[in-house]
């Protein structure tokens, strides 16, 4: 999976023209793009003439090796999706009991 960070676009931006803008800076064709998932999205308001979204993606290719060599160093960066940790199955001996419907006690019993 490669990530590409730092991608400008308009506010009127939609799925088409983020496909379009990743495929022209990865230099590939539309048949080779198996996947974009939108990694962090946040609005550039320095400007007040010119405010627009700034945008990472996360992009898999067919042949990502092949891609990553044409490209120049740091238009995209090889990156390994997150691995979330099993969660632990917790054991009581005795059934818990909240004491209080306070948020502290609204939150624990249900994490419980």
């Amino acid at each position: 999976m490669l990530r590409i960070d730092n991608l400008s676009l308009p506010l009127s931006w939609d799925m088409a023209l983020l496909t379009e803008t990743v495929l022209r800076k990865l230099r590939i064709p539309a048949d080779m793009l198996q996947s974009i998932t939108l990694a962090k999205k946040s609005v550039d308001a320095r400007d007040k003439g010119d405010v627009h979204f700034v945008i990472s993606v996360d992009v898999k290719v067919k042949n990502e090796d092949a891609v990553l060599k044409r490209l120049k160093p740091g238009v995209a960066n090889r990156v390994n999706p997150p691995q979330l940790p099993p969660l632990a199955q917790p054991k009581f001996n005795r059934p818990p009991v909240v004491v209080g419907a306070g948020p502290a006690g609204l939150f624990a019993s249900l994490r419980l």
